[in-house]
């Protein structure tokens, strides 16, 4: 009996021992009305929960939906409402629905990714946002790779962990050819380590004026008019090996600097056909180049033109080229190339290349043009003979929805065919590049629709020819089954005349 009077005592006990409790300012205080345990401050008690409004200082105290009072309590949460793109969000203002709150700018935005295969190589998807992959490094100097678009590591494939980069041209030292972007590779730039475009070396002792503490007194600018039958060299070491050559122009540091032999080149810039060497079969080169670089590397060949810094820098023989454009021509090293076009922008962007002698131009871009037309007439055409392809080949094909999987390309949705299912079908019209890439020649198709029009056209004329002679027949049968009734219905006439 006296355990059991014990129980309330407890219980009280308790319960005081509870609302005495010190809380935190955010937590939620036990109140119990019925035994003159109340809230502070006058405030009511929630008699479901037995709870005390949560106590607060500011919003952050409170559950997202809710609002801190001037009373320093926590409102009743507020039902969220979905908002648009670029309204505010959070902490009850406005829900986001299926597009994400942006943590700095506290707005709602699309989400740039829903997984890492949305991204481009190099980054990762977090919270439906594009960032780098710190976990990829591949040169595992603990800077991560980063992308194109974002990049971190200025040389992801070589460990250089201080990331120096003296021509700040956001390439790593370790990986760049001109440290010092003075538009001279490193193996021949005599001082590497500061720009000296002109690599002037009055002493001649390999070490670039700038880099060497001790230079002895030698012209600066070399002039020579009218030398070697009508040439023209302005620059250090400008056409410095001339020996037997006419009508040249040579302007620059260096420019035509190993040439021997060669006639009607034009050479403007630093470096211009450096290395040439001028030995080309009728010795008439006949090169024109405009531009620091261009065509440094070329050794022997002919009617060249190349324009912009560095154009056809990486071409070493070859004739019949233009290249237009900084770093115009092949990316990579090129032992030769003849009849060859470019024209680009910078390392990455090429926009036209062609090829003379197989009349073939590509645009890496899109192409819009007032009228287009092809030469068709039959005087330029021989082994002419009709084509079997018609209505079977066009049912084969199936028209498809695609992005371009290149993101510098436009992102947005286009129609058209895949070249691998049209070859199946129709080969004649699909061609193939040399890095393997295939195309489809979409005009050669219209002479297949047409072709497929007609053998259509002609199914609908022996259909329609077809249900003529059925409603003729018809027609005839029609009639005769008129006539046989009429008959018998005066047969059935005259035999009651005649039974009356």
């Amino acid at each position: 009996m006296k355990k059991l009077m014990l129980l309330p005592a407890v219980f009280l006990t308790f319960l005081f021992s509870l609302a005495l409790a010190p809380t935190s300012a955010n937590a939620s205080q036990p109140c119990f009305p019925f035994f003159g345990i109340g809230c502070p401050g006058g405030h009511s008690c929630n008699e479901e929960t037995f709870l005390c409004p949560t106590q607060c200082q500011r919003n952050s105290d409170c559950a997202e939906t809710s609002r801190c009072t001037e009373e320093g309590i926590c409102s009743e949460p507020q039902r969220r409402r979905i908002v648009g793109i670029g309204s505010p969000c959070g902490n009850g203002l406005g829900s986001c629905g299926d597009n994400i709150c942006d943590a700095e700018t506290r707005e709602c935005r699309q989400p740039q990714c829903n997984t890492y295969l949305d991204c481009e190589l190099g980054l990762g998807c977090a919270v439906g946002r594009c960032i780098v992959d710190i976990t990829a490094d591949r040169d595992l100097d603990g800077l991560p790779d980063g992308s194109r678009s974002i990049p971190r590591d200025n040389c992801p494939d070589i460990a250089n962990s201080n990331q120096r980069d003296h021509d700040r041209d956001g390439l790593g030292d370790v990986c760049d050819d001109d440290d010092d972007g003075d538009g001279v590779l490193d193996v021949d730039d005599n001082c590497p380590r500061i720009a000296n475009a002109t690599q002037i070396d009055q002493d001649r002792n390999g070490i670039g004026d700038l880099c060497d503490a001790e230079v002895e007194e030698a012209p600066l600018l070399a002039i020579t008019y009218g030398g070697n039958n009508g040439s023209i060299l302005v620059g250090d070491e400008a056409g410095g090996n001339l020996v037997r050559s006419n009508r040249n122009t040579i302007v620059g540091t260096q420019a035509f600097s190993t040439t021997r032999e060669g006639d009607d080149n034009t050479a403007v810039g630093a470096n211009s056909l450096k290395r040439h060497q001028g030995r080309h079969r009728d010795r008439r080169d006949r090169n024109s180049t405009l531009g620091s670089g261009t065509l440094e590397a070329l050794v022997t060949g002919s009617n060249n033109i190349a324009i912009g810094y560095k154009a056809g820098s990486n071409v070493e023989t070859g004739s019949g080229n233009i290249y237009i454009g900084a770093y115009a021509g092949p990316k990579k090293k090129t032992r030769g190339e003849n009849n060859k076009l470019y024209i680009s922008n910078s390392k990455e962007q090429t926009l036209v290349s062609g090829d003379f002698v197989k009349r073939d131009i590509k645009f890496h871009a899109t192409l819009n043009a007032e009228a287009l037309t092809q030469s068709s007439d039959a005087r330029l055409k021989k082994d002419i003979d009709p084509i079997n392809l018609g209505l079977e080949a066009i049912l084969q094909l199936e028209g498809k929805t695609y992005k371009w999987s290149d993101t510098s390309r436009s992102q947005q949705t286009h129609i058209g065919l895949i070249a691998q299912e049209v070859e199946k079908v129709i080969p004649e019209v699909v061609t193939e590049d040399e890095n393997g890439f295939k195309a489809i020649a979409y005009a050669k198709l219209t002479t297949i629709l047409i072709e497929a029009i007609k053998e259509q056209q002609t199914r609908i004329t022996e259909l329609e020819n077809q249900n003529r002679a059925l409603a003729d027949l018809f027609s005839i049968e029609l009639k005769l089954l008129t006539d046989r009734i009429s008959t018998l219905e005066g047969d059935g006439a005259g035999l009651k005349i005649a039974q009356n």
